[in-house]
C-alpha cells in the first residue's frame, strides 16, 4: 500500500509509548496519540467499524481512504455506502489499549460493529474472517483470526463486566475447537468451508492458541482454566504431529 496501515503499525505504536514510559520524553507517546487521532477521524465507517486490516488502508497519494479486494482494484471509500464488510484483524492483535486511551466510546464501537459483522451464526460461534454479516458458502473461518475475535472480545469485557462480550467469545472460541479431529485432535484451519485448509492443520494453531491465552488474563477463573486447556489441547496435537 502507498500509504498508511495502522493495523500493520500497532507494534510501533505500542513501542513508541513504551519508549516514552521508558525515556521520560513524551515526544514518542505525542506521535503515536496524533496517528490514533487521525486514523480515527479518517478511517471510521458510519458504522463504527474500524477500515482496516488486509482490504484498507489510508492513500497518501489519492489523499483518500481505499479499499481492494483479491482482484488488487483500489476504490475510494463511500463512507455514505462503506460498512466495512472487508474488516479482516490477522494475525495481529491489535492494542486496544492504545484507541481506549484516545477515545474509548469508538474503541467500543469498533469491537462490537466489527464483531457482529464477523459473527454469522451466534448460537454455534461459526464466523467469517471478514464482517460481512452474511454466510454466502464462501466463508473461512481462519484460525488466526478467530485467536484475534476471541481476545478483542475478552478485553472489552474485562472493561465493562457486559457478560454478552463473553458469551460469544466462548463460541467462537469454541466453533474451533469443536471442529477438531476426534483422533488427532489435530484443530482444522478452516472448518466451515470446503477448500484445501478444511482438511489441514497449520502453524495458524499457535496464533490461535497464544491468543486465547492472552484472552484469559481478562476473564473469570472458569473460563481462564477453559481457554488455556483447549490451548494446551491444540498445541500439545500440532507439536505431537
Amino acid at each position: 500500500p502507498r500509504g498508511s496501515t495502522i493495523y500493520w503499525d500497532m507494534p510501533q505504536v505500542v513501542m513508541a509509548y513504551y519508549l516514552s514510559e521508558k525515556t521520560g520524553n513524551d515526544l514518542y507517546a505525542a506521535a503515536a496519540d496524533a496517528y490514533i487521532q487521525a486514523f480515527l477521524a479518517n478511517c471510521v465507517a458510519k458504522n463504527g467499524r474500524f477500515l482496516w486490516g488486509n482490504h484498507y488502508y489510508y492513500d497518501v497519494y489519492r489523499d483518500s481512504t481505499v479499499r481492494f479486494g483479491s482482484t488488487g482494484v483500489i476504490s475510494n471509500v463511500n463512507f455514505d455506502k462503506e460498512i466495512g464488510d472487508n474488516h479482516e484483524l490477522r494475525p495481529l492483535a491489535p492494542s486496544w489499549e492504545a484507541f481506549w486511551r484516545i477515545d474509548p466510546e469508538a474503541t467500543e464501537r469498533e469491537i462490537r460493529s466489527a464483531v457482529d459483522g464477523h459473527l454469522l451464526d451466534p448460537n454455534t460461534g461459526e464466523y467469517d474472517r471478514h464482517a460481512s454479516g452474511v454466510g454466502d458458502g464462501g466463508e473461512h473461518a481462519f484460525l488466526e483470526s478467530g485467536g484475534v475475535l476471541v481476545h478483542m472480545l475478552a478485553w472489552l469485557y474485562q472493561k465493562n463486566q457486559d457478560v454478552t462480550l463473553l458469551e460469544k467469545a466462548n463460541k467462537i472460541a469454541n466453533y474451533n475447537f469443536s471442529n477438531r479431529n476426534e483422533e488427532t485432535q489435530l484443530l482444522e484451519n478452516s472448518p466451515n468451508y470446503n477448500r484445501w485448509d478444511k482438511i489441514y492443520s497449520t502453524t495458524e494453531v499457535g496464533l490461535w492458541a497464544r491468543d486465547l491465552i492472552a484472552a484469559s488474563e481478562y476473564v473469570d477463573a472458569t473460563t481462564r482454566q477453559q481457554w488455556v486447556n483447549m490451548a494446551d489441547i491444540a498445541m500439545t496435537a500440532w507439536l505431537k504431529y
